[in-house]
């Protein structure tokens, strides 16, 4: 900022000699040279009222000077070489404060809005952050509570169960295990992205394979909630990090097993697109509105209304810049009958 104060004054002497220099051999009549300092003046004070000052002397003691006899002296003939001096002061000064002070209302102006603006997006953070915690808290506790009072069940010596609800306890803690890893892992998975970390270490890869392997780590959920898991593939082979995009049909997976009604089938399909490969996850839920069509694969944000509250928020983001690391594409339609289809596709 000080050297603004500095910088701006010198520019503008700089102009009033450069400008005199112009007139001078241009051999300029007093009208003339008068009237080209005061836009000399004008235009210095956009610098602020320091600048104006500095302009307004120059040209003035330039005018002076120069273009009023006697020449080259601060005397003068007659009295109308005073009037004309005055005349170009005051104009030069009036206007030059009006262009100055205008100009820094403006930067006032901007300097508030900028400041309301940083103050909107500062809420709004701190509301996404907010809404972040509320949700992880939420989905810590629930599976820890979970295996808790399992392990604690079967550790009870004066517990009498049979093998079925023994079986039950240990799916229980196992299915609920396999969900808290899920979520850890893709908030270390959101570090390395904010991190920029992300680097594929791409390897021919059977998508098909990987697809089977994402259905198999949400076995437990489908049970859970009575859907039937169907992989429909053909033998595609693409160059893709298999670690990455089994976590994107982990997460697509994992959504769609949560909306989806029980009694109803979650498809995966895998195919050839033209030169791409192209995964297709279709569930038959309530869907996803139009107007969330982009915004759902945002951090944090979270379709209304799903039927066990849960979700994070974070899987769609991160499903996004995996495969966009990969130079592929990912969006969501509907699907025909009701719900909705995330369509993955890969080079």
């Amino acid at each position: 900022m000080r050297s603004r104060h500095i910088v701006l004054p010198v520019i503008a002497l700089g102009a009033v000699f450069a400008t005199t220099a112009v007139l001078r051999a241009a051999h300029a009549h007093l009208t003339v040279a008068a009237l080209v300092y005061l836009v000399v003046v004008v235009v210095s004070a956009l610098g602020g009222f320091g600048t104006l000052t500095v302009a307004a002397i120059a040209a003035y003691l330039s005018l002076n000077y120069w273009f009023i006899p006697h020449t080259k002296s601060f005397t003068f003939e007659s009295q109308d070489d005073l009037v004309t001096l005055v005349v170009f002061a005051l104009a030069a000064v009036g206007s030059g404060f009006i262009v100055a002070r205008v100009n820094s209302l403006r930067r006032r102006a901007e300097e508030h809005e900028r400041a309301a603006f940083d103050a909107r997006l500062d809420a709004a953070v701190n509301e996404s952050r907010a809404g972040f915690l509320a949700a992880m808290t939420h989905n810590l506790r629930t599976p820890l509570a979970s295996i808790k009072a399992s392990v604690e069940t079967l550790e009870d010596p004066d517990s009498s169960l049979d093998d079925a609800t023994r079986r039950q306890l240990l799916a229980t803690a196992h299915e609920e295990t396999e969900r808290l890893e899920r979520l850890v892992t893709k908030v270390l998975e959101l570090s390395r992205i904010n991190a920029g970390a992300i680097q594929p270490r791409s390897e021919p890869t059977d998508v098909g394979e990987i697809t089977r392997g994402a259905v198999r780590r949400l076995r437990y959920l489908a049970a859970r909630d009575r859907v039937q898991l169907a992989v429909a593939d053909d033998a595609v082979v693409t160059i893709v990090d298999p670690d990455m995009i089994e976590l994107v049909l982990v997460v697509l997976l994992e959504n769609a097993l949560r909306v989806a009604p029980a009694g109803t089938d979650v498809s995966v399909t895998v195919g050839r697109a033209g030169p791409a490969c192209e995964i297709r996850v279709i569930d038959h839920g309530p869907g996803v509105p139009p107007e969330y069509h982009e915004k759902i694969f945002e951090e944090f944000v979270r379709v209304e209304g799903p039927p066990d509250g849960t979700g994070s928020g974070l899987g769609l983001a991160i499903a996004r810049a995996l495969v966009t690391a990969h130079n592929g594409r990912i969006w969501v339609s509907d699907t025909p009958g009701g719900g909705a289809t995330f369509v993955v596709t890969l080079p």
